[in-house]
């Protein structure tokens, strides 16, 4: 490469990149073979390193005298049907343990599937890692012998199994099927779309776990003490189960740090499940509930112990994820639908979704807010935010549940800044207050920050801001986002506040429909 000019001080700044060390491009390299990239269906690890292996001579070199390289970038999509290719990969990948990876993307010829398993049996005492998603359904009835007989043999080096079939495709293997015999050693993170035994060696040190098909409450419970390292509980696609005929022991999971749940069924064995754990750290949650309600049901009681145990569960998460010390709040309510995101400094975000599914039924004068009303009060109330800093409240159906409920805005008093949009500022600025004791909510509140406003609505954002004001807590800084542009009228409503710091942006739709981001506009006082 040619010398740069200038002085002594820059003479040196152009490098070749021939010239970086040795350990630096084989990290390059290493980072790009790399099978779960989120580039990886346009761009194919397994590609981009034959590619990188013909660029020069010292880059050939260090990639086909790396094994490892060639053993992280086996692409069964790509190698099934390239022999010859799949034969150098191997050759090149030597005694190092693979990555493989696959998906059976529409083998439409059966050969081709074939050749899939007879190459996954090759390879399975080899895998370290493997990720294998069948996406053809037809052909699931020809291969679903063929996988589940290549699993069943041990797996000395297995570290990663992430098995995923198509939805609604049989009932998995036969009841007295061993997952690798039982022998798993090494197995850290376990994915499969079917029933295990809870009960079997590898999961004593199993750190990832995906259950899937029913699952009976009082086994798990049973199981998940002798889990030492379990730190990621998913159990999205498993459908609990309990009997009222046996007793339920209490399950303190040692190492866990995430749990998922998406409860689409009869609630009541995942409140067991949740009453009867404990963990001891915080938890990142992140729950699914749905509750389906029948608007023609002429069972009352039915109803409603139904949405007294779907609060109940939304209760026993506080504990798990310790929501005391949460940092952000985010809380979004709609008309059947409500969504709280707390964010922990240690667990990170956690997540609780509660939906009304009535069947479609969309009866606009049908009244839904008081059993939800009900289910926000019971969740605020049994969880404090005593380290909150920020907090988000979005939704049009905001005033319609929280009115009369100042308890709620009160466990969020210690946010310093507020999010959230014009109807709801209208809905703060006119609660009714005790003139005995008028509650100022949000009391620390200093920052403002004031989504999709349109023209008609800055009055109510001033109206806010006037009424921080004359009780002694005014708003420091407001940053405005605004939907359409501004009379000049409306921008003079906000001069009054002459010791606010102002922050405005326009996010205007063109006419192709899309958002047109301006420049930030800064106004101090």
């Amino acid at each position: 490469m040619p010398k740069m000019q200038g002085n002594d001080s820059t003479a040196n700044l152009g490098t070749s990149i021939s010239d970086l060390p040795y350990d630096v491009l084989l990290s390059i390299f290493t980072l790009n073979a790399d099978l779960d990239q989120e580039t990886e269906t346009t761009s194919p690890a397994l590609v981009t390193l034959l590619h990188s292996s013909q660029v020069c001579f010292q880059w050939r070199q260090i990639i086909n005298s790396t094994s490892q390289l060639w053993a992280s970038v086996v692409d069964l999509n790509l190698l099934v049907l390239n022999q010859g290719w799949l034969e150098d990969v191997l050759r090149r990948s030597g005694n190092s343990l693979l990555a493989v990876k696959g998906n059976n993307p529409g083998f439409h010829d059966m050969n081709a599937t074939c050749r899939f398993f007879l190459v996954l049996n090759r390879l399975s005492s080899k895998i370290r890692h493997l990720n294998i998603e069948i996406q053809n359904e037809s052909r699931w009835p020809i291969m679903e012998e063929a996988i589940w007989e290549i699993f069943r043999r041990p797996t000395p080096h297995l570290e990663t199994f992430v098995l995923k079939i198509p939805r609604n495709c049989g009932t998995g293997p036969k009841r007295d099927y061993r997952f690798f015999d039982g022998s798993a050693p090494a197995l850290r993170k376990f994915v499969a779309p079917t029933r295990i035994d809870l009960g079997t060696p590898w999961l004593f040190h199993i750190r990832e776990l995906w259950l899937s098909g029913r699952v009976a409450v009082d086994q798990l419970l049973e199981a998940l003490p002798s889990m030492s390292f379990l730190e990621v509980l998913n159990l999205s696609n498993a459908k609990l189960t309990t009997r009222k005929d046996i007793g339920l022991r209490s399950a303190m999971i040692h190492s866990l740090k995430s749990l998922y749940l998406s409860i689409n069924s009869t609630p009541q064995p995942y409140l067991d499940f949740l009453t009867h754990i404990s963990a001891p750290y915080p938890v990142k949650c992140e729950l699914c509930l749905t509750i389906h309600t029948d608007p023609w049901d002429n069972d009352p009681a039915q109803e409603s112990t139904k949405w007294q145990v779907s609060t109940d569960i939304l209760c026993s998460l506080p504990r798990l994820c310790d929501l005391a010390n949460t940092t952000m709040v985010t809380l979004l309510i709609a008309k059947s639908r409500l969504l709280l995101e707390a964010s922990h400094p240690i667990s990170g975000t956690s997540t609780f979704e509660f939906i009304e599914n009535n069947g479609g039924w969309n009866d606009p004068d049908m009244v839904v807010e008081a059993d939800l009303q009900k289910v926000v009060t019971a969740l605020m109330q049994s969880a404090t935010f005593s380290s909150l800093h920020r907090l988000s409240i979005l939704g049009l159906y905001v005033p319609a549940i929280l009115t009369g409920y100042h308890h709620i805005l009160e466990r969020l008093s210690t946010a310093k800044i507020l999010a959230t949009n014009p109807t709801i500022l209208r809905f703060l600025t006119n609660l009714p207050r005790s003139s005995t004791s008028p509650y100022i909510f949000f009391p620390q509140l200093q920052t403002l920050e004031v989504q999709s406003c349109r023209d008609f609505e800055v009055l109510a954002v001033q109206s806010f801001l006037r009424w921080r004001l004359s009780v002694g807590k005014p708003i420091q800084t407001i940053y405005a986002v605004f939907v359409e542009e501004l009379r000049p009228d409306s921008m003079k409503l906000l001069d009054e506040f002459k010791d606010l710091e102002k922050v405005f942006k326009y996010r205007l739709v063109s006419s192709q429909n899309r958002f047109i981001d301006s420049d930030t506009l800064i106004l101090s006082g």
